[in-house]
């Protein structure tokens, strides 16, 4: 849990951006100009790297400068995110930062060298991303209620496959089970697809994994989607209810991906950051690429940004103490 003088800290400084602004807009006035290094902290050809890649032309139209992205994959992010916090705090060096690095990876490593919510600049929140509780088709469930009595028929419950212990699909799962009676024997995998492979073969019975990800397995018989994370449903998948809809209220999970920068950046030039990331959430071509790609824009200011990922760390910083589980090597 965050020490009082750090939440305190936090909330000053959301209150105070845009008071810094108003009064500082001329340290902005050349900025940008030469072209930004964009980190995203995974490996090419992931989800967040793609993302990373549709939203840089239309910030880089509204910036007048190119962004150049720059994949530092490694420790679920924490590697490209280390790097940002040791960026200059000019503006030149921005982050794409997840729940992962913000809200769980600092409770989930202890030997961290930096600390998340105070060493990285809120910007903008990004997106977030439609995630689904998925189960075999054998199994004979076909709503969280149901699913919920039958794992108490079997022993030791159902299993429950998930992309890594501390993942964001695994915490999901254990807040799943944290709020209801469902019993599940949790097999954690090295990434979401050969979790994936085994629910297909019926070697598992449950997992949670990104719409994108299983639609055309669901649309193939492969996947029988059960339940929707968030507080609404996919528009991907609008038949499929949420958690909250299905008898578990209060349940929701994002997801979420935002936009950071080193500690310290000018104001004036966060809000020009914040002003290219929500230009670039409104752009029809965004929007729809984004949506084939099971995310949906979701903007929300360096402020609101900085207020939501301080109750995020909070929220799932208490569950992963509750569940003692920690990833340190």
């Amino acid at each position: 849990m965050l020490s009082r003088i750090t939440r305190r800290r936090l909330l000053q400084t959301a209150c105070a951006l845009p008071l810094m602004a108003s009064m500082r807009p001329s340290q902005a006035a050349d900025f940008p100009d030469r072209p930004i290094t964009f980190v995203v902290p995974f490996v090419a050809g992931g989800v967040a790297d793609i993302q990373a890649r549709v939203v840089a032309p239309p910030m880089s139209n509204a910036l007048g400068a190119s962004l150049i992205i720059d994949n530092r994959g490694g420790a679920s992010g924490s590697i490209g995110a280390q790097l940002v916090t040791r960026a200059k705090s000019d503006g030149y060096t921005i982050l794409l930062s997840t729940i992962s690095i913000l809200a769980t990876n600092p409770h989930l490593y202890s030997n961290l060298s930096f600390d998340a919510l105070t060493d990285l600049e809120p910007i903008s929140r990004l997106s977030t991303v439609d995630n689904l509780f998925v189960v075999s088709p054998s199994l004979p469930v076909h709503n969280i209620q149901e699913l919920i009595a039958y794992s108490k028929t079997k022993d030791g419950g159902v299993t429950f496959g998930s992309a890594g212990a501390g993942g964001s699909l695994h915490l999901t799962g254990e807040l799943l089970r944290s709020m209801t009676d469902l019993r599940y024997t949790h097999i954690p995998y090295k990434g979401s697809a050969p979790a994936e492979i085994n629910l297909i073969g019926g070697q598992i019975d449950l997992i949670v994994t990104s719409v994108a990800a299983a639609l055309p397995n669901i649309k193939a018989g492969k996947m029988r989607a059960i339940a929707a994370t968030r507080a609404k449903r996919s528009v991907m998948l609008p038949d499929v209810p949420t958690v909250a809809e299905s008898g578990v209220p209060g349940f929701e999970v994002d997801s979420w991906i935002a936009v950071h920068g080193p500690k310290g950046m000018a104001p004036a030039e966060i809000k020009l950051l914040d002003a290219a990331v929500r230009q670039a959430t409104e752009d029809p071509i965004v929007i729809e690429r984004f949506r084939q790609l099971g995310l949906e824009p979701f903007y929300a200011s360096s402020e609101e940004l900085a207020r939501y990922q301080l109750a995020e760390s909070e929220r799932w910083g208490a569950l992963i103490k509750k569940l003692n589980i920690k990833l340190d090597s």
